[in-house]
């Protein structure tokens, strides 16, 4: 299958996004977004080029990794380095 010069056989670039959407959820922060984005990504193309199951479930999971990791670098982090900062202070 041929659409604009890019073509998808197989699932290749759902399974790749899904394994990244996996990763940026276990791996938050910077890494978490990158991974989530290029995840998001590849879904995103398998989805339009040929839909599957697994390039759907990526695309949800690049979604909510991608949340999760600006969660973590935007809230969670600054708390926990206050924490730690004034626990190392006592």
């Amino acid at each position: 299958m041929e659409k604009g010069g890019l073509k998808v056989k197989a699932n290749s670039l759902g399974a790749s996004g899904f394994t990244l959407a996996i990763l940026s959820i276990v791996s938050l922060g910077i890494f978490g977004v990158i991974t989530a984005v290029i995840g998001f990504v590849f879904c995103f193309f398998q989805q339009k080029y040929k839909p599957t199951k697994l390039g759907k479930v990526g695309l949800i999971l690049s979604v909510i990794g991608l949340a999760l990791s600006l969660i973590w670098i935007f809230y969670l982090a600054p708390i926990l380095a206050n924490y730690l900062n004034n626990y190392s202070a006592a």
